[in-house]
């Protein structure tokens, strides 16, 4: 008996550790994160009972034969996958197996395993030996645990690493606001967020002006995290109790993507926060049964904002709308309200309708966002979900609550609507790709998962089965924990990497004028370090051309025809790939030149100093 009860420990905990490295397939941190939850899986099987064990023989066999059936897949296809981060069986490297159906197989089995776990707890009574969470204990914790996260936010805002969308977002602030309106109606987002950014760091900069612009545009996307912050801890407490209060804090900053983009100088962050303010507006609205104006107006506002902000956040906003239409139609007391609201929104919006067709109309000409495949679908739940699977754990969390709610009606409903509007933005943007022109890129599912992650809070706090709360609870607060660790390495090494590029550039070239050939050079120096950059060839087009006429100078002769005509000392930033074309031509112009290599190990990129006459 004890040594069947052993095989049965042993088999939950080896298929624990296979489901782990299941689990992260893209980790870069793998090989400690699988430690870890290895540790957690040997906890977990020492600590079930030997009479749960022993009961339910067919569940333990299902268990026992999911085990083996992800160990086998595990040792047959995941290593080939990672190859390199594990044992290399060549036989393997010669199937050529697809990754996609690696990944796609390996969720599929994660999905079942947790499910079946869990089933396998519930039946044979198991509590795992956890106590339920102190409600008070956990809300104080979870205010502590954001405002580190804001803190850690706050901190990064100092690399001055961008990409081209963030020294777009930069560049267009230099331009005034009825500018900013022609511009951006040349592109493919509204201008709202625009206003937001120019005034802010148009105040900040002005009351400290040391400070580089980038920084302040940073801090720009933090404030929306700020405000949403605020209201989990001050309004969703009140609402809903300090569980769900505290952990959709932890959902805010730990989940998949959540802080990354709050350090982006773009729009998401904006839109997310009006979404989620709108989707409290929702509820109120559903709570007071339509009765109080004031609700109505604040949502209206909050829609119209949305839909300035980002494309795709009004497409979320709309999904409000309708919901509530159905809603006032089914009550018959609140629709007159809904129509007038409606009116006001569709009112506000009118005067960028036309500038809405006309950018639609264009997406057939560009040649991004990328066409819709399998694996860039795959790519949106990843996004949503992370590398490290949450997703089986939401899944199972979400199934349960709404097969043991009782409660029936529109609070389920506003729920699902809540949860699903991330995904609403997906089959969306998919079918209008399919059909017409690719219109969808991950990020946009940013704008809704602030009422996705809250609703996942909700459902799993309010759970009537206290297994699924505190394996969710947990499982969820790993996760966060594991992102959080993974952004907090990559942003300190990309801080100290980024910083020291642009110290030497401004330490050197301080009396240079700066010079590339190189589009993405010349924005993100341009930007980040606030020089003018002489860029002498061409760069993305009229509308970037436009947009960064302020930073950037076209010269449309080559760099033999530029050092000619340019009598002056110059900082070249070239990519190292190009040394030795760039280095049999210099000696023709220029009396002297020294080479930077230091920033080639940092950034691929080599800084010549030349000294051509001034």
């Amino acid at each position: 008996m004890k040594t069947n009860i052993l095989i049965k420990r042993i088999g939950i905990f080896v298929s624990a550790t296979a489901l782990i490295q299941l689990a992260m397939p893209i980790s870069r941190n793998g090989r400690i994160i699988g430690i870890i939850f290895s540790l957690f899986a040997l906890f977990v099987a020492i600590k079930i009972p030997a009479q749960g064990l022993l009961s339910k023989q067919d569940l333990n066999f299902c268990i026992l034969l999911s085990s083996t059936m992800i160990a086998a897949y595990y040792f047959l296809t995941h290593f080939y996958m990672l190859r390199g981060y594990g044992v290399n069986i060549p036989l393997l490297q010669k199937l050529h197996l697809n990754p996609l159906i690696t990944i796609c197989t390996a969720e599929f089995l994660l999905s079942l395993y947790v499910i079946m776990v869990f089933l396998y707890c519930c039946k044979s009574n198991i509590r795992l030996g956890f106590r339920n969470i102190n409600e008070n204990t956990f809300y104080r914790f979870s205010l502590i645990y954001g405002f580190i996260c804001l803190i850690f936010m706050i901190v990064f805002c100092f690399n001055k690493e961008t990409w081209f969308d963030e020294n777009f977002s930069m560049a267009m602030i230099q331009h005034s606001f009825y500018e900013i309106i022609l511009l951006t109606g040349r592109d493919v987002h509204p201008p709202l967020y625009y206003f937001i950014l120019k005034l802010f760091v148009d105040i900040f900069h002005t009351i400290i002006p040391s400070a580089p612009l980038v920084v302040w545009g940073k801090i720009c996307s933090v404030f929306p995290y700020v405000i949403v912050y605020i209201i989990m801890t001050i309004y969703i407490k009140k609402q809903f109790g300090k569980k769900v209060a505290g952990l959709s804090v932890i959902c805010l900053f730990g989940m998949a993507n959540m802080m990354e983009y709050g350090l982006e100088i773009r729009m998401y962050g904006w839109a997310m926060l009006f979404i989620f303010i709108a989707y409290l507006y929702m509820y109120r609205i559903l709570k007071c049964n339509g009765a109080v104006c004031t609700d109505w107006i604040g949502f209206s506002i909050f829609s119209l904002f949305s839909a300035y902000t980002h494309y795709y956040a009004g497409l979320v906003a709309a999904v409000l709308f309708l919901y509530l239409l159905i809603q006032s139609i089914r009550r018959m007391t609140c629709w007159k309200k809904w129509v007038w609201a409606a009116i006001f929104t569709i009112a506000g919006y009118i005067p960028w309708l036309r500038v809405l067709f006309v950018s639609f109309a264009s997406v057939t000409s560009r040649s991004w966002p990328a066409p819709i495949t399998l694996e860039t679908v795959i790519d949106y739940f990843r996004f949503i979900f992370g590398y490290y699977s949450i997703f089986p754990v939401v899944l199972t969390v979400i199934t349960f609550y709404f097969l043991q709610e009782k409660r029936k009606g529109e609070h389920n409903t506003y729920l699902w609507t809540g949860f699903l509007c991330p995904f609403l933005i997906m089959v969306i943007g998919v079918i209008i790709s399919v059909l017409y022109a690719p219109v969808l890129t991950d990020r946009y599912l940013f704008t809704a998962l602030g009422c996705m992650w809250t609703v996942v809070a909700y459902m799993t706090m309010n759970s009537q089965n206290l297994n699924l709360q505190n394996i969710s609870f947990r499982a969820i607060f790993i996760f966060a924990l594991i992102n959080i660790f993974i952004f907090t390495k990559d942003q300190i090494v990309e801080t100290r990497q980024i910083n020291r590029f642009y110290d030497e550039i401004n330490e050197f070239a301080d009396q240079r004028i700066l010079v590339t050939n190189v589009p993405d050079i010349a924005y993100d120096v341009a930007i980040s370090s606030e020089k003018h950059i002489y860029l002498f060839e061409d760069g993305n087009g009229a509308l970037m051309k436009d947009v960064f006429n302020q930073q950037i100078t076209e010269i449309n002769i080559d760099l033999i025809s530029f050092l000619n005509v340019y009598d002056e000392n110059i900082c070249l930033l070239i990519r190292e790939e190009n040394r030795s074309e760039v280095e049999t031509v210099l000696p023709q112009f220029a009396s002297e030149y020294s080479v930077n290599d230091s920033l080639a190990g940092q950034c691929g990129i080599i800084a010549y100093f030349v000294n051509n006459g001034g």
